[in-house]
């Protein structure tokens, strides 16, 4: 499913095989699709298998590039998407909005999408009862001391039947963008 190409692969078809390779050796290796579309992708397809998993939240959520993912769960009718840094969730909110196919190729289940202001380090009353938690790319942002505490938190106190976290390698995020 996931490969390491060179972005160089398509336009390189008049050059000597010499300079191909010098091109392909200075620019590195590009993943297609994406790694964080790859990341997108298998979270959403573990949540899909899961039975039961009707709320999601999805704490880290940034300018909310994970919401259309979600949405493409048919069985859930509620995404909560959390994220510390209030300039981001203002694009949160535009990401979460209903596109034109939303309006033509209506849900069996309606959709609540909700945007927060918060931390997963937070005893969060609105989003205890969530049948899925989410993290990606989250964890390397934590304090190492506080990571105990946000285990407790998604584990005791909002008791998702299922949570997913993604830890990214730092060293690995430089390498291969």
């Amino acid at each position: 499913m996931c490969c390491a190409v060179s972005v160089y692969d398509f336009s390189l078809k008049n050059m000597s095989a010499d300079k191909k390779e010098e091109i392909v050796e200075k620019s590195g290796p590009v993943f297609n699709p994406p790694v964080y579309i790859q990341r997108y992708t298998t979270v959403r397809d573990i949540l899909f298998k899961l039975p039961g998993i009707e709320k999601v939240v999805d704490f880290g959520c940034a300018q909310g590039a994970f919401i259309k993912y979600l949405k493409k769960l048919p069985f859930v009718t509620e995404i909560s998407c959390v994220d510390v840094h209030e300039s981001s969730l203002d694009s949160a909110s535009y990401a979460s909005r209903p596109h034109a196919w939303d309006y033509v190729f209506k849900r069996h289940k309606p959709l609540s999408i909700k945007i927060y202001k918060g931390s997963a380090l937070e005893n969060d009353r609105r989003l205890q009862g969530y049948s899925a938690v989410t993290c990606i790319e989250l964890i390397e942002h934590l304090d190492p001391k506080h990571l105990i505490f946000s285990f407790k938190i998604f584990l005791s106190f909002i008791r998702p039947k299922s949570s997913y976290l993604h830890y990214t390698n730092i060293e690995f995020n430089v390498l291969f963008p």
